[in-house]
């Protein structure tokens, strides 16, 4: 029971660091604060036992007494008198928005195959690093979807998972138990985030709507009304079959948060809410207390610090906002500098993770000669018209509404002095940042798919619905009948109903497929029978058993391409591999297995002839699909 007793004693260690911080009196809140940075600060104690000692039950033994330790040394802090267990209206509609995907998504019959609700683009690839660490774990850690490469990407939240499964929990509960608790986490902080700049509940509810659903298709409809629907369909008002084909069109709607990046995209599902802890900290140090607190400035420099292998687009927003906004609204500047030093521990991770060989398309300034819906309406031969008219459409609500509600706001509050205007300060430049980060993505391709990037667009639709909360809600209260009923219909054309249309297509339609019974069956036979460090050569497919449930290695696998692993003769070599068998490639790959299977002869033209010459080891045919195994040496 290791992984009860480092969850457990991780969200214990989360409460006392919360009660350090005094980050908020409601129950709820300070919970969902202790799963995250409890999760941060245990998972990185860990992973630095780990490279002392090898990562094993051992490493997390130890790290589970000295959390307990430090648990029995200030347990009189985990006190909640006076705390408020109750539910506000708009934290309940937060956690009904966000969590049921979380939940329900990814599922596992009662004979091992998994199948998966929403987007499960992602979930193999994460799953196989997690089988990894627990499987074949080696510091720096190698790629399991590229053989012998060290792994260039931001892990850690799929380690924390590995903790987890090394302590005895299945592979399917250790991906779930976190998926939960960070989806009920990105709910609450969503809703103490709002709260704690906008200050009403009815202003953070309207927030909570327009971030999460405001940009669910609502502005398809319009387009395909005026004449231009989404390529290769047919608009028809009545018909609710199109107008849900016009709403739910993936290329103009492929920022819906849940379902295309909080939920495939494992390590922004933790990156997001650690970043609504230090935005929602900061805040309160440099703008609400009368006094800013250097040592709740340090501790928000240290979770800044840590977050790079947690997720790394969260870094690069939030610590900008944060240092900027110290510097400019503390009065004693170098103070506030040396507060912030534990920001640099981030660049090291930074640094770390850009190191190593990438491949010459992983990044450039060709954001213009890409499609995916971004040219595809030419207007006037123009790049740029066509630009503004996918962004109108695609993002909608928040970034067109949002950017007249942040106008509307500082027309009215001009005050940028470090006395009164010290909230106008930290949203100027909460929003300037972001700002930057959209105009950078627009013109600039951080990874290969160029839609990665959007992740910083949602920081930018976080800071956007703030305003756009707030003044219809203002609209609202204050205003008359008309008022009240634009609001409504807003919230409701922009909000709500796109959301709901989403949320019931999902859900009413079959799960798909992830693995098969089958693929367990073949899997488990794999980890009894080869050795952990065997090489696999499979399909790139995107889904694909042999990494995520056995934990080994293959040639070229999932997502290669995109994460920069990508060798130009890579897969014209294994496809010469699959027809001839030949021993100087297999010698040049280190292949100890040949797997063939519904993946591989679906992806290559293969010769079995020529691989013949390998011995079988493994040749069952399980429901009809056929599973052969052959050992090269």
């Amino acid at each position: 029971m290791a992984w009860a007793a480092f969850l457990i004693f991780s969200i214990l260690a989360g409460l006392i660091v919360e009660r350090n911080l005094a980050f908020s009196n409601n129950f709820w809140v300070r919970l969902a604060f202790a799963i995250i940075i409890g999760a941060l600060l245990c998972t990185w104690l860990t992973f630095t036992l780990s490279y002392l000692i090898g990562f094993n039950l051992k490493a997390i033994v130890l790290s589970v007494a000295a959390i307990g330790v430090f648990v029995l040394n200030y347990q009189n802090r985990l006190t909640f008198k006076g705390a408020a267990f109750g539910i506000a209206p708009a934290h309940a509609v937060a956690m009904v928005l966000v969590m049921p995907l979380f939940v329900f998504g990814l599922r596992e019959a009662n004979d091992g195959g998994m199948s998966y609700l929403g987007n499960n683009c992602d979930m193999s690839y994460h799953m196989s690093m997690v089988s990894s660490f627990v499987n074949n774990m080696a510091f720096p850690p190698l790629n399991p979807q590229c053989a012998t490469e060290a792994l260039r990407y931001h892990y850690l939240v799929n380690f924390h998972s590995s903790i987890l499964h090394m302590g005895g929990l299945s592979l399917y509960l250790s991906v779930v138990i976190p998926q939960v608790l960070y989806s009920f986490a990105l709910a609450t902080l969503l809703y103490h985030f709002y709260m704690t700049i906008v200050e009403k509940e009815g202003a953070a509810l309207l927030s909570t709507l327009f971030f999460v659903g405001g940009h669910t298709g609502c502005f398809n409809i319009l387009f395909a009304a005026a004449g231009s629907p989404a390529p290769g369909t047919v608009f028809h008002i009545l018909s609710w079959v199109a107008v849900k084909e016009q709403m739910l069109y993936y290329f103009m709607n492929f920022l819906d948060i849940l379902i295309n990046y909080f939920q495939p995209q494992r390590p922004f599902l933790f990156g997001f809410p650690m970043s609504l802890i230090i935005l929602s900290s900061a805040y309160d140090t440099l703008v609400r207390q009368s006094e800013i607190d250097l040592q709740k400035l340090f501790i928000a420099a240290v979770f800044t610090g840590l977050l790079p292998l947690f997720h790394v687009h969260s870094f690069l927003v939030i610590a900008p906002v944060l240092c900027l906004s110290a510097f400019y609204i503390c009065a004693e500047r170098k103070m506030a500098l040396t507060a912030l030093l534990p920001v640099l521990v981030g660049v090291t991770q930074i640094l770390m993770l850009m190191s190593g060989q990438r491949s010459a398309y992983y990044s450039g300034f060709d954001v213009h000669r890409l499609g995916g819906g971004l040219t595809q309406m030419s207007v006037l031969n123009s790049a740029i018209i066509a630009r503004v008219l996918f962004w109108i459409r695609a993002a909608g609500t928040p970034l067109i509404f949002g950017t007249a509600a942040a106008c509307y706001y500082f027309k009215k509050n001009r005050d940028f002095s470090y006395i009164s205007g010290s909230k106008n300060i930290f949203l100027m430049v909460f929003i300037i940042i972001n700002v930057i980060f959209f105009i950078t993505i627009n013109v600039y391709r951080f990874t290969p798919n160029w839609g990665d990037s959007n992740k910083f667009f949602l920081y930018l639709t976080l800071c956007l619905s703030i305003f756009m909360g707030s003044v219809t809600w203002h609209f609202f209260t204050k205003r008359g009948v008309a008022a009240k009923a634009a609001v409504v219909g807003l919230v409701l054309f922009c909000g709500v109903a796109p959301l709901l249309v989403e949320t019931y297509t999902v859900f009413s339609r079959q799960p798909v497929e992830l693995f098969s019974a089958c693929d367990k069956k073949v899997a488990d036979w794999i980890k009894v029978n080869t050795a952990a460090d065997a090489v696999f050569l499979t399909s790139n497919s995107v889904v694909h058993f042999i990494a995520p449930l056995t934990g080994r290695a293959v040639v070229d696998g999932a997502y290669n391409w995109e994460t920069g692993y990508d060798k130009p003769d890579r897969r014209e070599n294994i496809k010469k591999i699959f027809t001839t068998g030949g021993h100087d490639l297999i010698m040049k790959y280190n292949i100890d297995y040949i797997v063939l299977s519904r993946y591989e002869r679906g992806a290559f033209t293969i010769k079995e002839d020529a691989l013949t010459r390998f011995k079988t080891v493994y040749d069952e045919t399980c429901q009809g699909e056929n599973y052969r195994i052959y050992k090269t040496k």
